[in-house]
């Protein structure tokens, strides 16, 4: 926690002592304390990705995955606290998972369960120099699955009959370099917990998909330029490389209009 961040959540904390007997603005100020709590820079944590085509960032915005795999600096991303929140449950449900999962396994002696499978190492990956890991692989006698835990929203918990397409660009590339028969997705709802699993073989045309973005991000980098982004205002704004990506960010740019806006990142 920086200077500011400490003063910011003292001065909030302060204020919800003196309004304790105002329980409309005290719960104002528990509310600002609240979203101040465990929801500062993630820097650190994201800075551990390596200079790779993260199949995340690719299955999502061409000009992030070329960021990244360059290893750009990142900034700190304009994430609403709930969503920041939100994203931490998702990391304790994963983590809760993939440690039943392989205490079971061990346990039973019915299967096996490693958890985070990295993808290094594929001949695939390599050719199109990919890191990404899934969230497991459960190998039951002969047969391999890749497990994707997804937490999502209740709303769209609710109205869910089948796996998001756009899940299945990330999966495809976990299936194929895995050489994995096919992928779990397990969805979960971030209110009540209530759970959907749907076994699914990825079709090839999403790999295929993901082969071409790839590629795209490889002839870019030769070329010195950037490919088109995402046209979403609310991606980009929580982009970490948001600073960085010159406009208009739906056509090509050269190099040397991201490197502008890196130096005028740097000197604020």
């Amino acid at each position: 926690m920086d200077n500011a961040a400490a003063s910011e959540l003292a001065k909030y904390l302060q204020m919800l002592v003196q309004q304790l007997d105002s329980p409309v603005f005290a719960a104002r100020a528990a509310r600002r304390v609240y979203d101040g709590i465990g929801v500062f820079d993630d820097t650190e944590q994201a800075d551990k990705r390596s200079n790779a085509i993260h199949p995340s960032a690719l299955a999502r915005c061409l000009r992030m995955a070329q960021m990244e795999f360059e290893g750009l600096p990142r900034f700190n991303a304009q994430i609403p606290p709930n969503m920041r929140r939100a994203g931490k449950i998702g990391t304790i449900l994963h983590r809760m998972i993939q440690k039943a999962f392989r205490e079971t396994g061990e346990k039973s002696g019915l299967f096996t369960f490693e958890p985070e499978i990295s993808i290094v190492g594929s001949q695939e990956a390599a050719r199109l120099c990919l890191d990404g890991n899934s969230d497991g692989r459960l190998i039951y006698g002969t047969s391999c699955l890749g497990l994707e835990i997804k937490s999502i929203g209740e709303s769209e918990f609710a109205s869910l009959s089948a796996v998001r397409e756009k899940d299945l660009y990330q999966a495809a590339v976990y299936q194929r370099c895995l050489k994995l028969d096919a992928m779990w997705f397990m969805y979960i709802s971030r209110r009540s917990y209530a759970e959907q699993h749907i076994i699914a073989r990825v079709p090839d045309l999403y790999w295929n998909a993901m082969r071409k973005r790839a590629m795209t991000i490889l002839e870019h980098r030769l070329n010195d330029t950037y490919p088109p982004g995402v046209s979403d205002a609310r991606t980009c704004e929580m982009c970490a490389y948001s600073r960085l990506c010159p406009h208009p960010r739906t056509v090509t740019v050269a190099a040397k209009e991201v490197l502008k806006c890196l130096e005028r990142a740097t000197n604020k």
